[in-house]
């Protein structure tokens, strides 16, 4: 009997552990799915993301491409400018000349003489001024006394 009762033990023994054995599966196969559904959403997040980022290089690329294309434009616009600016100088300098030769006189010569009678006409008005102000300023004195 003894016997039996050891062997008994021991049969219980590992039908409990076959059963908690079980148990254990069935938990490790839900945490599985589980898992698997998990795993299943991230993969559909990172298509998302990639095509996501495929766009964004594709509009990036373009926007690179269109900024190229616009400065190669300035550029162009740059130089036509600079060929102008040249053209134009050139013309004024001969401008110039046809001036001179035509009215025979110098052009810096005549501007500078404009310039010293502007300044003399400018400091005649400063003298009017100040002393308007000091004929002003005696009359308010002796209105006062």
């Amino acid at each position: 009997m003894k016997e039996n009762d050891q062997i008994r033990t021991v049969l219980i023994d590992q039908e409990e552990k076959i059963n908690k054995m079980e148990e254990d599966g069935e938990d490790y196969t839900k945490m599985f799915n589980v898992m698997q559904e998990e795993i299943s959403k991230m993969n559909k997040e990172l298509a998302k993301m990639n095509y996501i980022n495929q766009t964004l290089n594709q509009l990036l690329s373009e926007v690179i491409e269109a900024s190229s294309n616009e400065m190669k434009a300035i550029k162009l616009e740059m130089e036509t400018m600079k060929a102008d600016k040249v053209k134009k100088d050139n013309q004024l300098s001969m401008l110039y000349v046809v001036i001179e030769s035509h009215l025979k006189i110098d052009v810096h010569t005549a501007f500078n003489d404009l310039e010293v009678k502007r300044t003399k006409e400018r400091r005649i008005e400063r003298e009017r001024q100040l002393a308007e102000e000091a004929t002003q300023k005696k009359k308010s004195v002796i209105e006062e006394t």
